[in-house]
């Protein structure tokens, strides 16, 4: 049985959520590469503990980070929240920007 190297991974940030969810954001070493891997986690129904969830997430290669960052503050800058429903505002966004 040959031994296969498990992927080494550095918790950055954890964003809670919701009924005791959690986004994780995590820097991750793969087969020579560097990735990003930004993933919902939950309780399990049995003990508790906090899993990732499946199809719940999102991996890049860590390369990708200052494009995905500045798409993210564009974003920001569009869309801001409303009320306690959380309504979403796109008052600034036109439809030349979709």
């Amino acid at each position: 049985m040959g031994s296969q190297k498990k992927p080494r991974n550095t918790l950055i940030a954890t964003v809670p959520m919701k009924n005791g969810k959690e986004l994780r954001v995590e820097l991750s070493r793969f087969k020579g590469g560097n990735y990003v891997a930004m993933r919902v986690w939950a309780k399990a129904d049995i003990g508790g503990d906090l899993l990732p969830q499946k199809n719940q997430g999102i991996n890049f290669s860590a390369e990708l980070t200052p494009t995905i960052v500045n798409s993210l503050e564009q974003l920001a800058e569009l869309v801001r929240f409303e009320g306690s429903q959380g309504a979403l505002n796109f008052a600034k966004a036109s439809n030349e920007d979709w």
